[in-house]
């Protein structure tokens, strides 16, 4: 089991944005985006390494972004060296593919004694457009299933009107196969709709617009009518900021929102929450994240500078019999006895926008502060014993 330390680097710059390298399954990395908006300030891809046996983390490569400040990071799946970005304020998307001695410098490459430590120079290159009809407010690039990529491409844009366009980039190039449109006027909150894909079932997806869930089936005929009218209140008193869904068990989804609240909903019957964890932040989570492997773990963001690590048992698809039955267990916050509680906390300087699990690495995770600060943290290693003992 690994420690339960933590790593930090400094990027010296405005961060909002952080992925985990899907592709690589061998090292720890992650790639977070600088969204400085001074004039005359240069943005970057900041290629992020840990290194296990010293407890480190590195920068291997800090690569111009030159269509402005990084809005949203989407890492494939398959491929190390490919990366789709789009930035602030913008109606497209690019695929880039990144340079190989960035994505593969190993331990050899790095002196730690040694404070200018060169840094990969190469230029990533475009390969490919992904271009919307208004400004993009979300993206996401689907893990490839058992059965392989889709036929119909494994990325998905939405924009500030709705309209989710669905792309294959296999290939280096980049084809909309198909498009639908989401309900998504009507927030009195103003905040950005969200999207986010069923792992369960490839032809559904979820977005987020004011305080209410559409539920979006690309096999209705009338998809504009489905998306616009099947949906749910998830009665987030000031609307919703984030979703995910639970990678291991069907028709569980997380919602967050400004209220500080986390909620989780049985989407076969949605009309009160299975769970509701309150506690967790003093201000709006900005960000939902199921770890992919054990769905019982969950990290939460905020803008109140704090990111926690949850453990919530009891509605997960592995129950950790156990600890118990009561669902509020925790209520002390160093009482981790408890099936549904707070297992670790980390309070950044500033607010926190953006998390990211390990790919290679299920106990492993990542996060962001504004200010540029990037912290790695275990999962601690009693909380791995319950899980797999």
């Amino acid at each position: 089991f690994s420690n339960d330390q933590v790593a930090e680097v400094s990027l010296e710059a405005p961060v909002k944005t952080l992925d985990a390298v899907k592709g690589d399954k061998v090292d720890t990395r992650f790639i977070a985006g600088s969204c400085s908006v001074q004039e005359g300030d240069t943005n970057h891809l900041h290629v992020l390494r840990y290194h296990r046996e010293s407890n480190q983390l590195t920068v291997d490569a800090r690569l111009p972004h030159e269509t402005g400040p990084v809005a949203k990071i989407c890492t494939s799946p398959s491929d190390k060296t490919v990366v789709l970005t789009y930035a602030e304020d913008s109606k497209e998307a690019t695929l880039w593919k990144l340079p190989t001695e960035a994505m593969e410098r190993t331990n050899n490459d790095v002196d730690f004694d040694d404070a200018d430590v060169p840094l990969s120079n190469e230029a990533m290159t475009e390969s490919a457009k992904l271009e919307m009809s208004s400004r993009l407010v979300d993206m996401v690039w689907r893990s490839v299933s058992e059965d392989g990529p889709s036929a119909m491409g494994d990325v998905f844009t939405m924009d500030q009107a709705g309209k989710i366009s669905q792309w294959d980039v296999a290939f280096g190039a980049a084809e909309s196969t198909r498009q639908i449109t989401a309900n998504v006027q009507g927030s009195k909150w103003n905040l950005p709709p969200k999207l986010a894909c069923d792992p369960h079932d490839p032809e559904v997806m979820a977005v987020a617009s004011g305080s209410r869930v559409h539920m979006v089936d690309w096999r209705s005929q009338d998809s504009a009518v489905a998306a616009a009218d099947n949906f749910m209140c998830c009665h987030h008193r000031y609307g919703i900021t984030d979703l995910d869904f639970n990678p291991n068990k069907p028709h569980v989804l997380g919602t967050a929102g400004q209220d500080g609240l986390i909620k989780f909903w049985d989407l076969r019957s949605s009309r009160q929450p299975l769970m509701v964890s309150r506690g967790g932040h003093r201000h709006w989570v900005s960000q939902l994240k199921y770890n992919p492997f054990h769905d019982q773990l969950l990290l939460s963001a905020g803008t109140d500078s704090l990111v926690n690590l949850w453990r919530f048992s009891t509605i997960s698809s592995a129950p950790l019999l156990t600890l118990g039955d009561d669902e509020g267990g925790g209520k002390d916050p160093a009482d981790t006895s408890g099936p549904n509680v707070r297992v670790a906390q980390h309070e950044h300087l500033d607010s926190v926008y953006a998390t990211a699990w390990g790919a290679s690495d299920a106990w492993v995770y990542a996060s962001v502060g504004y200010d540029g600060k990037v912290v790695l943290s275990n999962v601690p290693s009693k909380e791995k014993y319950k899980i797999l003992l």
